[in-house]
């Protein structure tokens, strides 16, 4: 059950030792406020306020959430889009399935997610955002991991769909090396 049965078993750990402390990241405002009062404010600053549209994994759902309150705040058009891996499209009314997009749908549809305001979900496969990935390493440098090449990917589809003069901003929210030992470097 993925996201799920870890905060289920954290929850169990906390009710028996009165010492954990717990975030609740998935469910807790402020992870969503940060990103509406920080990420959302320099994504605005950076692009001198023209943005036609966000897209973005989610996992806890927070910088989705808190992203999209901000941009939607200084353009009401503005679409805010999830990414979502193909094999486990549940905003698209799929049942979750294994993937390799690692930080994201994690089974579990995070409560933060509500309050997104989402325009729609792209599904990307865990074959093309592994490809992706390797790209830009291979060709602009960036060591990310797989979530960042599917966040990538859904943001050129959402480019090439809102025509060449748009402007949709992505966030490469993840870094390799935690991917050095799977089969993202296996080759």
């Amino acid at each position: 059950n993925g996201y799920a049965t870890g905060i289920d078993l954290s929850l169990e750990m906390a009710a028996r030792d009165a010492n954990i402390f717990l975030p609740r990241q998935f469910e807790n405002p402020i992870n969503a406020l940060d990103h509406e009062h920080f990420t959302g404010r320099e994504i605005l600053s950076q692009m001198h306020g023209l943005v036609d549209a966000f897209v973005a994994g989610y996992g806890t759902g927070g910088t989705l959430t808190g992203c999209g309150r901000a941009l939607r705040a200084a353009n009401p058009k503005v679409r805010i889009l999830a990414m979502e891996p193909a094999e486990a499209a549940m905003l698209s009314g799929e049942m979750p399935c294994c993937h390799s997009i690692e930080g994201v749908a994690g089974g579990y549809v995070p409560p933060l997610l509500s309050g997104a305001q989402l325009d729609g979900a792209i599904k990307v496969s865990s074959a093309d955002a592994i490809a992706m990935t390797r790209r830009l390493s291979r060709e602009f440098g960036l060591l990310v991991g797989t979530s960042s090449g599917a966040n990538v990917i859904a943001a050129l589809r959402t480019a090439v769909e809102l025509g060449p003069e748009s402007r949709v901003v992505t966030i490469l929210c993840d870094r390799a090396e935690r991917y050095y030992s799977t089969k993202l470097f296996a080759n």
